[in-house]
């Protein structure tokens, strides 16, 4: 004897899949508007740094709110330089971290570095190498 499924078999079914569908879209939604904080891939970790940022062979002084592996967030207390930023000289750890401007928003500045992850982690001191490691 064969099944074949009957037309409230067949209702159930298809609102069994719309159902799933509506929540993996719900779920999609959720996942894309929580906190993007959760969704990155490197640990950030407040530097307070002050730094020099080159942007066409000029260089203004910005605030390192936050670096990563991956880039940094910049703060700038004057006006922003215009164009996008080449590398940023941390005089403090005594570096020049080669990036690329990722995104602006008002005074501040996301970067992302050239560089890997991991070579950019081995410039670090101690100190930010082990917080940026720490939930890796």
């Amino acid at each position: 004897m064969t099944y074949s499924p009957s037309i409230v078999d067949r209702k159930n079914t298809k609102r069994a899949y719309k159902k799933s569908a509506r929540n993996t879209r719900g779920q999609l939604k959720a996942a894309l508007s929580a906190d993007p904080a959760e969704r990155r891939r490197f640990i950030r970790v407040a530097a307070d740094l002050i730094g020099l940022v080159e942007c066409k062979g000029r260089y203004s002084t910005a605030y390192l709110r936050d670096i990563s592996s991956n880039g940094a967030h910049l703060f700038f207390v004057d006006k922003l330089p215009a164009g996008a930023v080449r590398s940023i000289v941390i005089p403090r750890l005594n570096q020049r971290l080669i990036c690329e401007t990722v995104w602006r928003k008002g005074r501040s500045i996301g970067v992302q570095f050239k560089e890997r992850p991991y070579e950019i982690t081995q410039k670090m001191p101690v100190s930010l190498r082990q917080q940026m490691l720490s939930a890796a």
